[in-house]
């Protein structure tokens, strides 16, 4: 793109600029640590926020938004047409978000408290590299927005970008600038459609995918949770989770939610003095029978058994002076 169509791009605004999010985002409790806008940075501006629980419509914003998780957690929705991964997710340190330019979004984020690095990716900047790219009108391609996504590249490019937010380096003008092109490059290649098909999931969860998931199946556990659930807040298809959970751990969800809800149900046997009955709903048993025949195909013996063998370990109802 020469200067003439780069300026004419800068001028055919399409919605809140950089400084106008800043501030729509401080107007709804965002707090931020560190934050360059307007700077040498000349396809990119950057910020590290803090947010709690948030209940807001974004207008149209005039720049590509990309969020990566640095500490906390938060169950967070993002709703808007071209949506990759649409639902709640779980979004956590090194999950990712993405809001093309040109999108209402609405955002919800639970009361939980979480820092994130926030990029503004000028639209010039992306428009030279769909342009290079796919060799042909660049308009012609939407981009997909995503929630709580992982993403090897994207996580490095934010990351060095973060580091030159907050410890500024000679050269980092050069480095940010060829960080957002790398970023927007990736984006094309995978999370577009038009002139491709959005990608295909690998049969593999990150680390980082499995300490979500297995914190949503403890959240969870006196619920009756379907895999979908899970799987959305993971940010993978239902059928790609459910196989690379197995391959990732050796069992699959559905055996590790059992699993879970029987240490759970021993830890209430052997610390409280409730019922069977409501030890099995708090696990998340249809029934006390249920828990029963679970229990005793596991365990070798039943609750009452257990508990019994346990003898004077077990907790007893508190006694009145």
């Amino acid at each position: 793109m020469d200067k003439t169509s780069r300026a004419s791009s800068k001028a055919a605004s399409i919605g809140l600029s950089p400084s106008d999010i800043v501030g729509m985002l401080r107007s709804v409790g965002t707090e931020f640590t560190h934050s360059r806008l307007g700077s040498d940075w000349s396809g990119v501006d950057a910020m590290i926020a803090r947010q709690g629980e948030v209940d807001f419509v974004s207008p149209k914003l005039d720049c590509h938004f990309l969020g990566l998780g640095l500490s906390g957690a938060s169950i967070m929705s993002q709703t808007f047409d071209a949506l990759l991964n649409n639902g709640e997710k779980c979004f956590h340190p090194g999950a990712l978000y993405f809001v093309p330019a040109g999108h209402e979004v609405v955002v919800k984020a639970d009361a939980s408290q979480l820092s994130a690095l926030q990029l503004m990716i000028d639209c010039a900047v992306m428009d030279d590299v769909k342009a290079e790219m796919l060799k042909g009108d660049p308009q012609r391609v939407d981009l997909l927005g995503f929630t709580a996504l992982p993403n090897a590249r994207l996580q490095y490019c934010a990351r060095a970008i973060q580091h030159e937010l907050v410890k500024p380096s000679s050269g980092s003008a050069l480095l940010v600038d060829a960080m957002a092109q790398t970023i927007c490059i990736e984006v094309v290649r995978s999370f577009s459609m038009g002139a491709r098909k959005a990608p295909s999931a690998k049969v593999a969860l990150s680390p980082t995918q499995i300490k979500c998931a297995t914190a949503f199946f403890e959240a969870t556990l006196d619920q009756n949770v379907g895999l979908r659930s899970v799987a959305e807040a993971v940010g993978v298809s239902t059928f790609h989770f459910a196989r690379a959970f197995k391959k990732a751990t050796g069992i699959s969800p559905h055996r590790y939610l059992i699993e879970r809800r029987i240490a759970r149900a021993k830890q209430l046997l052997e610390t409280s003095s409730d019922g069977l009955a409501d030890i099995a709903y708090a696990c998340g048993f249809s029934s006390q029978a249920h828990m029963t025949t679970t229990f005793s195909k596991l365990v070798g013996l039943p609750p009452g058994g257990y508990r019994q063998m346990l003898g004077g370990n077990a907790a007893k109802p508190p006694t009145r002076d």
